[in-house]
């Protein structure tokens, strides 16, 4: 990412795990990262989860973490760095992502469904109403 010296804004999403091996996951997010953002890199994530360990392990941190930055709000693209994770712990991330987004995804479907069927009772009562 760019720095012009202003705080640019982004997306990220950090899973901590509690130690290595271990699928104690710590999700956080900064910068409302959407349902299909998490989709998108649920696929990545499962995909190639063998090349992210390979990579993790090299580093020689203690830490157990996962990061993604997204290139800019919005975007499906981004960059995954990892420290001491395992291959399960990636999958978990990833299949907790797909789970996470689905439900949300699921979540907005049912408000869109009930805000149609107001307007729909909305309509009915305008049709109704008595003609001065």
């Amino acid at each position: 990412m760019p720095d012009n010296g202003k705080d640019t804004p982004h997306q990220t999403f950090t899973a901590k795990f509690s130690a290595y091996g271990m699928a104690d996951l710590r999700p956080s997010s900064h910068g409302n990262v959407s349902p299909t953002q998490m989709l998108a890199l649920a696929a990545v994530l499962e995909h190639d989860a063998e090349t992210i360990t390979a990579r993790a392990l090299a580093s020689n941190m203690q830490e157990s973490e996962l990061t993604v930055i997204f290139s800019s709000v919005g975007s499906s693209e981004f960059d995954v760095n990892a420290t001491n994770v395992t291959t399960n712990q990636i999958l978990v991330f990833a299949r907790w992502l797909a789970w996470r987004a689905n439900l949300e995804l699921n979540m907005g479907e049912a408000m869109r469904q009930q805000e149609m069927a107001r307007n729909a009772q909305l309509a009915q009562k305008i049709i109704r109403a008595p003609k001065h």
